[in-house]
């Protein structure tokens, strides 16, 4: 069963944001950055992902870049997950810091990730209806507009679970312009919603995908 997947995010692991911004540090000698997101939040928590790509093979990138966060954070963590990246990892007072390698045939690739130890302020979670729970939300601030994508489960059937998360956002202010059989489309002023249900990949109940179009 497939599962929805708004942005993969490697080596994610739970700086303090201020106005939507967190603190990066200037990149590794020699390594050139690509912005995934400048900000944005996942489950609450205030993020900042980086990408790079490099001819240098993995090895040799290692102690360069341990030693790169070691100036960052404290103790550097090393692993190597299932399939065969390599994550290295430390922390401060306030940030998470993370650099994912994968090794291709010609170069490697690399996520560099700084996260929030708090969530973002204001971000108090807002109550669902009765057998509902929040599977995983992510809102991303960098475009015109803010994009928000919220997962929940419940045990109810399709239908049903549709029409409580259709009387859940008409009680937030938003009114329902297209209803079809799994999908439903609301607007709120000039901001824009969808909620389309598929059964739960264990087999058992529903999984709602909220997706909003919100203004700055």
């Amino acid at each position: 069963m497939k599962r929805w997947v708004v942005i993969l995010i490697l080596g994610l692991m739970p700086s303090i944001s201020l106005a939507n911004e967190i603190p990066v540090p200037d990149a590794p000698a020699e390594l050139e950055m690509f912005w995934i997101a400048k900000y944005m939040e996942f489950n609450d928590i205030p993020m900042s992902i980086q990408s790079f790509k490099t001819p240098e093979a993995s090895g040799t990138l290692v102690p360069r870049l341990e030693e790169y966060l070691q100036n960052l954070g404290e103790e550097v963590q090393i692993t190597r997950d299932r399939n065969g990246s390599t994550v290295l990892a430390t922390a401060d007072d306030n940030s998470f810091y993370s650099i994912q390698l994968d090794e291709q045939l010609r170069e490697t690739e690399g996520v560099f990730t700084i996260s929030a130890k708090q969530p973002a302020e204001g971000n108090s979670q807002q109550a669902l209806p009765l057998g509902f729970v929040r599977v995983e939300k992510q809102k991303f601030f960098d475009g015109p507009s803010i994009q928000e994508f919220t997962v929940l489960a419940t045990n109810a059937g399709q239908s049903e679970a549709l029409a409580v998360v259709e009387r859940m956002l008409r009680k937030q202010g938003w009114s329902t312009t297209r209803n079809y059989r799994s999908t439903r489309y609301f607007s709120r002023r000039n901001e824009h919603a969808q909620a389309t249900a598929q059964p739960n990949e264990k087999g058992v109940g529903t999984l709602i995908l909220i997706s909003k179009e919100l203004s700055k």
